[in-house]
């Protein structure tokens, strides 16, 4: 009887371990965090008005009366909510109906009905990054000091890579990606040091609600949730409350469906308080088998691996293809590896800041061990330095608490040699005269950082244009960077977008772009008519289908039969659209590698000759150029010398010299002068943009430069539809 009573007193001991706990010493009252928080998110939102300031000094920035968005991915959710709110969308538009972003969205429409559709998806990105503000001012508060939390909010809250990622205009889910992951340390930390359930509620609350919101929120939340198992099984493995923690915690993640999961997870939190003196660690321990069980079950360790494979070790995710297409992630800048500088500079402003923030990070965590429940975000950003620089603001909150709490320890620390009637004063002095080195590289970077809209006012009319002409099941053939905006604008389908750019996706764009008009035409109806196809047959590739269905075994060989005028094409179903933007010059030769390609061994074929210049000078001997692919040339209408990095120059003769110049009804006048038939490059001076183009004479030929750059078409083949000196859309006759 002596031995039952121990364990029951053991017990008790485990699951009311809270009342041990001395109770939190907080001097700072609600007063202060609010005062704080307030003051906070305002300088937050007001600095990135300097954009608008900018920005709106131009009409080509507005459209609707209003400031255009400044990211390209943002008119996916644009599209997504205009969808919404029609009640309606295309079948297999890929339209983001229904998205988080466009939900939201659609509310704050209803409920704002005095602010435009333009102005809310213009502002909302400001208001709702602005936010971060509010748990890192909590945290300070659970370390007894919302002065460390104000500190880092207000270096967190305009850091440049999270600026960047959250400036007025940039409508993007990264509005709130980094927000609710800090409000889940903050419930951790709390859950640590209290043990309260409603702090396990909001965790909950917030893990699912990041859940909904970030689909790639998974890799993050499970790594959080590592640390805190670890913690928990060094520190505080007595305490009963962190197991249900980590029961509730595995139960969110799981991949059951939110249908399942709510419900499983609001049982468990009214099981918790109605029984909360009659649970025991063989029940906790139950629950967190069956949840590891139903988390593994239902492939919860899926997501991790692939992440893992995509970002740390660039394993492209296996595809069902043969052929070997090239790598989009090899050209998008936010997947590429950092330079140490700048990777210093993106997460807090500057490299001195960086390494307070560190130590100050470190010395926190020495302070304060349950801080070290925010590493998973930390490491996170520091995974940039890998897997690029989009993740830097992870980091941003967390290195902005550690420059908190290192100058305001410090700086209490220095106040102790004063006198004591001026002691009190010294800390905020110092803070501020800190605050004030350490925030002016950021405030510096938002005032230089001038970033404008997707497309300016005379592109989107082009578009809209365009609305008025094609239907919503036509397609429009462009570039993966103009996808979403031109479905936003035009109200159409497109082959590639933001989201849809895969080697598989890109080679035929890229193939009828940069390819001869007839090649271009065939393989930009095959592409359309077999991606419709590919919808209710369910046919793994593409390409693969169209060799099976054209009796070919060779891949190259099927791709040389496109240059075939009467190559017998499947039946047309709908319309396809060519739009061929100015902007497209400044990455064209991002685009070869997709398509020069031999898909049956992954080889690059040689490149077609083209660059433009970014600069020239009249001089004595000729025009001296200055190209986007780095060469400097001397061009005299009959030559041209190459001056290369080695110090050797080569000389090409000249074959053909063009001039386009739009008259003063908006049409392009060619003029054209053969200098030799057997020269290698061509010259082609686009008057109005005072641009020089140097072509070989197979990059002559390509689609985008015939069709854009000399309005050269096929009349068989293309008709234009709209022309403009910044965009050109031509519709596909066949």
């Amino acid at each position: 009887m002596a031995k039952k009573n121990k364990q029951t007193q053991v017990d008790d001991t485990l699951q009311y371990s809270t009342n041990s706990l001395p109770p939190q010493q907080n001097n700072s009252g609600l007063y202060k965090v609010l005062a704080f928080t307030i003051l906070a998110f305002l300088f937050s939102f007001l600095i990135r008005l300097i954009w608008v300031k900018f920005a709106a000094q131009f009409d080509d920035f507005k459209w609707n009366g209003e400031l255009m968005i400044n990211t390209n991915d943002g008119y996916a959710f644009a599209e997504g909510a205009r969808d919404m709110i029609a009640g309606f969308h295309q079948p297999n538009d890929l339209s983001y109906y229904g998205s988080p972003l466009s939900a939201l969205t659609v509310f704050l429409t209803k409920i704002l009905p005095f602010f435009s559709f333009e102005t809310i998806i213009l502002y909302m990105s400001a208001f709702f990054a602005s936010l971060i503000v509010v748990p890192v001012i909590l945290i300070g508060r659970e370390y007894k000091s919302v002065e460390v939390g104000f500190i880092g909010a207000l270096m967190s809250c305009i850091a440049i890579s999270y600026y960047n990622r959250t400036m007025i205009g940039y409508y993007d889910t990264d509005m709130l990606n980094v927000v609710f992951p800090c409000f889940i340390v903050w419930s951790l930390i709390r859950i640590l040091k209290h043990q309260k359930l409603i702090d396990l509620c909001c965790l909950a609350l917030f893990i699912l609600t990041y859940r909904w919101w970030y689909g790639s929120s998974f890799a993050l939340l499970v790594a959080t949730l590592g640390i805190f198992v670890i913690y928990v099984l060094i520190f505080d493995r007595r305490i009963l409350f962190n197991y249900q923690t980590i029961a509730v915690y595995l139960f969110c993640l799981s991949w059951l469906g939110f249908i399942y999961i709510i419900p499983i997870v609001i049982a468990m939190l009214a099981l918790f308080f109605i029984f909360k003196n009659k649970i025991t660690f063989v029940h906790i321990g139950i629950s967190i088998l069956i949840a590891a069980i139903i988390f593994v079950y239902f492939g919860g360790m899926t997501p991790i691996l692939t992440q893992i494979k995509y970002y740390i070790t660039r394993d492209v995710p296996a595809s069902t293809d043969v052929f070997h297409f090239y790598n989009v992630t090899q050209t998008i800048q936010e997947a590429g590896k950092l330079e140490y500088t700048k990777f210093f500079e993106r997460i807090s402003s500057s490299t001195t800041a960086f390494f307070i923030s560190l130590l100050g990070v470190c010395y926190l965590i020495y302070k304060q061990k349950t801080f070290v429940i925010g590493l998973a975000m930390l490491g996170l950003g520091f995974i940039a330095l890998r897997s690029g620089l989009r993740f830097t603001i992870y980091a941003v909150p967390i290195m902005g608490l550690g420059f908190g709490f290192f100058v305001w320890e410090f700086a209490k620390f220095v106040s102790k040699n004063y006198k004591e009637e001026v002691r009190p004063f010294i800390p905020p002095i110092a803070a501020l005269i800190a605050l004030i080195f350490a925030l002016y590289p950021a405030v510096q970077h938002i005032q230089n950082y001038k970033v404008t809209p997707v497309f300016d006012a005379k592109e989107v009319e082009l578009l809209d244009d365009l609305k008025g002409i094609a239907d919503r099941e036509d397609y429009v053939l462009t570039w993966w960077d103009y996808g979403y905006p031109i479905r936003y604008y035009s109200d159409v389908k497109t082959l590639v977008d933001g989201g849809k750019h895969m080697g598989n996706d890109d080679y035929p764009v890229s193939f009828a772009i940069l390819r001869p008009q007839v090649e271009s035409a065939n393989m930009a109806r095959l592409e359309v008519e077999y991606t419709e196809r590919q919808f209710s047959e369910r046919f793994n590739s593409k390409f693969h289908q169209m060799m099976k269905d054209y009796n070919q075994t060779d891949i190259n060989n099927f791709i040389s039969t496109l240059k075939n005028p009467n190559f017998d094409l499947p039946k047309k179903t709908r319309d396809v659209y060519f739009y061929f933007p100015l902007r497209l010059q400044d990455i064209y030769t991002v685009l070869m590698p997709f398509s020069y390609r031999n898909l049956a061994t992954g080889a690059d074929l040689k490149y077609p000759y083209y660059s433009h210049s970014i600069r020239y000078n009249q001089t004595a001997a000729g025009i001296e150029l200055y190209m986007t692919t780095g060469e400097r040339m001397l061009f005299n209408m009959k030559t041209i010398n190459i001056y290369m990095n080695n110090g050797q120059t080569q000389t090409f003769n000249v074959n053909t010299n063009y001039m386009t110049k739009y008259d003063a009804n908006g049409n392009l006048n060619v003029q054209e002068e053969v200098v030799d038939p057997n020269g290698r490059f061509s010259v082609i001076l686009m008057a109005d943009y005072g641009r020089f183009v140097i072509v070989d004479q197979e990059a002559l030929q390509a689609t985008y430069v015939q069709l854009f750059i000399l309005e050269k078409y096929d009349e068989t083949l293309f008709e234009p539809v709209v022309r403009s000196p910044y965009a050109k859309i031509y519709r596909l006759k066949k």
